[in-house]
C-alpha cells in the first residue's frame, strides 16, 4: 500500500467480526472466482501455525481458505471471536505482524521496529510452543528478527512501562506511537482504524534491564467498551 508494485502478495488475510463468516463467503461466491479450499488442501506451511501460535486465546474463531483457480492466489477469511476484528491482531505472536489495512488507511502498532525488521515476541511463557517457534522461523526467513525485550533492539535504557516500544507498556490504537497512514487524498481525511480505543499490553517474559531476568507478565487486549480479553 505504501510502495505499490514493490511486493506482489500471493495471499491476503481478510478479517470479519464474529458472525460475519457467512456474509464473507456469500460475497466471494457471488462476486469473485475464488473457490473455498477443503481443510488440509493448502498444505501445512500455509494453514499452520499462523492462526494458532500459542496455547492461549488467539482471538480467532475460525479461518476459511479460498483459492483463485487461475491466479492461484489465496484469500484467508478470518472470523474473530470479538465483534471488533482488530482485537485478534494485537494477540498475534510478534509485533511485526500487528499491522492492518482498512478502506482508507494503513495502521502499524510498532512502526519503527517494523521498519528495522525487528519485533517483540508476545508470550509470557519461558518455553515457547512449537507453533510459535515455527512462526518465528517463518518470519526469520523473511528477514525479521524476534526480540524478547525492547532493550535487545538498540541496547538502550528506556522508561520501562512508559516507552511505547516496551513490552510492559499499555498501548492503544489512538496513541502517539501507532502509525495511522491514510492513502486517500483530501483535506481533513481521517484514517479509519476500526476502533481507536482498542488497547493492549503484550505478554512478556523478561525484564528490560541490562541483566536479563525472567519476570513474566500477562498481557491483555481491551475493546473500547472496556471488555478485557486476556491474551
Amino acid at each position: 500500500m505504501v510502495e505499490p508494485g514493490c511486493i506482489i502478495p500471493n495471499d491476503l488475510d481478510v478479517y470479519v467480526p464474529r458472525g460475519g463468516m457467512g456474509r464473507a463467503a456469500n460475497f466471494l461466491s457471488k462476486y469473485t472466482d475464488y473457490v473455498k479450499v477443503a481443510d488440509g488442501d493448502l498444505g501445512f506451511e500455509q494453514e499452520d501455525p499462523e492462526y494458532t501460535s500459542g496455547p492461549f486465546g488467539t482471538g480467532v474463531k475460525s479461518v476459511a481458505f479460498y483459492r483463485h483457480p487461475t491466479a492461484r492466489t489465496i484469500v484467508n477469511i478470518i472470523e474473530t471471536e470479538d465483534i471488533v476484528v482488530t482485537t485478534a491482531i494485537f494477540k498475534f505472536h510478534t509485533t511485526f505482524v500487528m499491522n492492518y489495512v482498512t478502506w482508507n488507511a494503513l495502521v502499524c502498532a510498532y512502526p519503527k521496529m517494523t521498519a528495522d525488521r525487528v519485533g517483540l515476541v508476545n508470550t509470557h511463557l519461558l518455553d515457547l510452543s512449537s507453533q510459535l517457534v515455527r512462526c518465528l522461523i517463518k518470519y526469520a526467513m523473511r528477514g525479521f528478527r524476534a526480540l524478547d525485550r525492547s532493550y535487545d533492539w538498540k541496547k538502550e535504557d528506556h522508561d520501562c512501562s512508559r516507552n511505547g516500544y516496551c513490552s510492559r507498556t499499555s498501548r492503544f490504537v489512538g496513541d502517539e506511537y501507532t502509525m495511522r497512514f491514510t492513502f486517500i487524498d483530501g483535506f481533513g481525511v481521517e484514517p479509519e482504524v476500526i476502533d481507536d480505543r482498542v488497547s493492549w499490553r503484550l505478554n512478556t517474559r523478561y525484564t528490560c534491564t541490562v541483566k536479563r531476568c525472567y519476570r513474566p507478565m500477562r498481557g491483555f487486549v481491551e475493546t473500547g467498551d472496556n471488555d478485557a480479553l486476556v491474551s
